[in-house]
Parts: C-alpha cells; structure tokens; sequence
C-alpha cells in the first residue's frame, strides 16, 4: 500500500510519511525550545540592568544589590524575575515581623 506524501506529492509508504511527520514535529519542537530560550535570555538580560541602578533606588523598590547578584547567576531556567520578586517579599515580611516586637 502506497501514500501520496502531501509535502512532495509523490507516492510514498506510510512509514516514510510517519518518518516526515515525527521530523516534522521535532523540527517544531526544536523551534518552540529556541524561541523559549531566547526569550528567557532576553528576560535574564533585561534582569541584570538592574545592577546598573544605584543602592537608594534599588531600596525604593525593595530590593538589595545582594538579591541582584543571588538572581541573576540562577540558571537561565529559573525565572529571576519572580526570584527576585520573592526575595523582595520575604525581606518586607522580616522587617514587618521586626517592627512588631
């Protein structure tokens, strides 16, 4: 039994068309995993700009040049936005907790 290849147009066995379509699906898969490392690149850059700000406005926001510096050697895996973000969370929450006693 034959097949007609939909992306040659000539008669090919179901087997090779299971070859292109898993080619083809790796092919997007690749694709989907370089944009997302690209994009968490980018993200990890636009990141470390914040070591360009000085320490008074860094505490205006919450944060301390050591949260930069613990975020942003995280691997590029790991998010150093919402790293940071927790760390910023869990510095106001001590303070809080230090205020109350």
């Amino acid at each position: 039994m034959t097949t007609t290849n939909t992306l040659s147009g000539c008669a090919a066995s179901p087997r090779r068309g299971g070859l292109l379509n898993q080619l083809a699906l790796l092919a997007a898969a690749l694709r989907q995993d370089f944009r997302r490392r690209l994009a968490d690149r980018e993200r990890h850059r636009a990141f470390r700009n914040l070591a360009d700000l000085d320490d008074r406005t860094l505490e205006d926001i919450g944060l301390r040049r050591t949260h930069i510096g613990a975020a942003a050697n995280l691997p590029l895996e790991i998010n150093s936005s919402l790293a940071i973000r927790q760390m910023a969370a869990d510095r106001r929450a001590a303070g809080q907790r230090m205020r109350r006693r």
